[in-house]
């Protein structure tokens, strides 16, 4: 039964981290442990849940960095944005 739409669920997610812990990013196997989501919404789920972290890492990061250094990549990081 794949037919669950929209948020997923606390047991989803967690179903999802298992099966993430156990096989890595293959999302056919994955898919064997979240029974209730498409192999897409998986795979969607994971690229969205790893950018999640990986901004959070980056927020992490750049909080234990020196005043100045972190001005620095505050000033790159706008300089960028203006450029778009």
């Amino acid at each position: 039964m794949k037919s669950n739409k929209g948020k997923w669920t606390q047991s989803e997610h967690e179903q999802f981290l298992k099966g993430l812990n156990m096989y890595g990013n293959d999302w056919h196997k994955i898919s064997s442990i979240v029974t209730t989501r498409t192999f897409t919404q998986i795979k969607t789920h994971a690229q969205k849940y790893h950018a999640k972290n990986n901004a959070e890492v980056q927020r992490k990061y750049r909080t234990r960095l020196l005043p100045h250094t972190k001005t620095d990549i505050q000033k790159n990081d706008t300089a960028a944005h203006q450029k778009c």
